[in-house]
């Protein structure tokens, strides 16, 4: 347990390192992502904490109750007294202990105790980083506009793609990395119960009385709550590169029509007459007022852009809406979870996915996780009923 805690409380330092937004998050859009990020970073970090923090002291008290059972015939606090250090400090608590209660301060690790299990290593490996493809995802659905743009760039200053697709901008590949960090620190996280699950299991048999009943009700919800980190961080990973791909599709999707406009009014279909347009070859072409002509077209792709910015800001609305839920997810999320992540989910297809949602849709294992330390309690209730 003590491993298990010491492991997953790196989290704290991975979601500060790999958590937050990378790069300028830019633009109306893009930019309103900023402050649910920050929320759902700092959420996520501290429930992380929090469960971290619940199996290390869980471990000192389990360490506590070796100590306390290794003089089975006694039944008495002699045993945990005698390993006990008392505090090097005046403390109102400050006692020695007897028979009858345990002494204030740190028991000693107990020694040679029973392997039911450990971690193999919980890891944190950084998310990768992807720069910004807006870029490549123009000169994609461009093609030879886009040498046409950079004509116009040259002749009046500007560039009319760019413009065109300015409200949507961004380095939407972040929301991939981002997908992955939380994926990385969930399933970190629900290692670490899998693990406290299996070693639960190996003990349950030798262990009875009040304190291990304590103890099985206190470990199912701990378990519960890491493993559920691990079908959430899933979902976000697969969420935000849902996003990310929707709107890199719409972006395609406007370039590629402002094309299809151009193409209906010159004859601009092949390479070579897109270079004879260039090199002013063709006596109407590459005038500085065809150039003004095809600028004028590109503009009149504005109306469609917004259009495909108001379906982008309802997949990022919903995106916002997801982040908020899972940020602090309520024992109730699952009347509101699938509907308001109807718009990025629903055309997914993999089952193991599907369960993910379903399972991260019913949050109860977060509400009802331990909120105070577990407790073996004093004189003869750990032992009692036994």
């Amino acid at each position: 347990m003590s491993e298990i805690g010491l492991q997953t409380l790196t989290s704290y330092k991975y979601f500060n390192e790999h958590a937050g937004p990378a790069g300028a998050y830019q633009g109306e859009i893009f930019g309103s992502l900023l402050d649910p990020l920050d929320d759902i970073r700092n959420a996520w970090r501290n429930r992380h904490v929090h469960l971290a923090a619940n199996c290390t002291e869980l471990g000192d008290k389990l360490n506590i109750a070796a100590w306390l059972y290794a003089d089975q015939e006694k039944n008495n606090y002699e045993a945990l007294n005698a390993h006990t250090q008392l505090l090097p400090f005046p403390h109102p608590e400050s006692d020695p202990g007897d028979s009858k209660r345990p002494a204030v301060g740190a028991a000693e690790l107990f020694g040679d105790p029973a392997d039911y299990g450990h971690p193999e290593g919980i890891d944190y490996p950084p998310p990768e980083s992807l720069p910004d493809d807006l870029a490549a995802v123009i000169a994609d659905a461009a093609g030879w506009l886009g040498d046409i743009d950079d004509a116009i760039e040259a002749l009046i200053g500007q560039s009319p793609l760019r413009q065109l697709v300015e409200p949507i901008g961004g380095n939407w590949n972040d929301l991939l990395r981002l997908g992955w960090t939380y994926r990385i620190a969930g399933e970190a996280m629900e290692k670490g119960g899998d693990v406290l699950a299996q070693g639960t299991v190996r003990v349950d048999e030798f262990w009875d009385g009040m304190a291990a009943a304590a103890y099985s009700e206190y470990a199912t919800k701990q378990v519960a709550a890491m493993q559920w980190e691990g079908a959430c961080g899933r979902v976000i990973q697969a969420v935000a590169e849902r996003a990310a791909e929707e709107i890199s599709n719409s972006i395609r999707v406007l370039v590629t029509k402002v094309r299809e406009m151009i193409e209906k009014e010159f004859d601009l279909t092949s390479g070579a007459r897109v270079v004879d347009f260039l090199s002013k070859k063709i006596p109407f072409a590459g005038a500085p007022y065809q150039l003004w002509r095809i600028w004028e077209i590109l503009r009149t792709g504005y109306d469609l852009g917004m259009k495909l910015v108001d379906s982008i800001r309802t997949i990022t609305d919903a995106f916002k809406e997801f982040l908020s839920l899972v940020a602090s997810p309520t024992g109730h999320m699952n009347e509101q979870f699938e509907q308001k992540l109807a718009p990025i989910t629903e055309r997914i297809e993999d089952a193991k996915l599907l369960l993910d949602i379903k399972n991260t849709a019913d949050a109860s294992a977060v509400y009802e996780v331990p909120k105070d330390p577990y407790s073996l309690g004093t004189g003869d209730e750990p032992w009692a009923d036994a």
